[in-house]
């Protein structure tokens, strides 16, 4: 085998599966978490819901506020992690802030099925 179509071989045993993944989501660091729940609804990202057992330490309003919470610490930052899922990818946005409508974005890292 020559070894253009062995690349070209190679290539199309892989592509599929790079196809198949799909790129984190950019949210901008800073923004409100509330803008960025439209956005990633936009992008066609849905809520994963939580049962709201890691919201404790008088953060029941966030969970309540958005029920893909699924930590918040009560110290600190008032560190939050949200669980967002779109076909096999799983992502979490983590935000800081006290305030259910002041929450910040801070991070977004994937769970799983990104790239």
């Amino acid at each position: 085998m020559k070894a253009s179509a062995l690349w070209l071989a190679i290539i199309w045993m892989v592509a599929p599966s790079l196809t198949q993944a799909a790129t984190l989501p950019t949210l901008k660091k800073g923004s409100l978490y509330a803008n960025a729940r439209a956005v990633l609804a936009k992008q066609g990202y849905s809520p994963v819901r939580s049962d709201g057992s890691g919201c404790r330490f008088g953060r029941e309003d966030v969970c309540k506020a958005y029920p893909e919470a699924e930590t918040c610490a009560g110290t600190g930052l008032g560190n939050c992690l949200f669980v967002w899922r779109r076909g096999k990818q799983v992502i979490e946005v983590m935000t800081i802030g006290e305030e259910p409508k002041r929450l910040t974005v801070a991070q977004v890292r994937c769970r799983s099925g990104c790239r």
